[in-house]
């Protein structure tokens, strides 16, 4: 009888702790990700992503 309620148990863990991580899950988006890199230490750097932010505007002004 020990085993049987341990058997009924785990199940009841399992089904639990499974549907949440099922209802969890992301959903894909279908946009195409933009990956802005620039190297630099000096605050001469933070142009390049100013230059790259009008860019993006300029080409994606629904978006941005």
């Amino acid at each position: 009888m020990k085993h049987v309620c341990s058997a009924i148990l785990s199940l009841l863990f399992l089904t639990i702790f499974t549907s949440n991580c099922f209802s969890m899950t992301r959903t894909l988006k279908t946009d195409p990700a933009i990956v802005i890199v620039a190297f630099g230490t000096t605050t001469k750097a933070s142009s390049t992503y100013d230059f790259f932010d009008k860019q993006l505007k300029k080409e994606l002004p629904d978006k941005y």
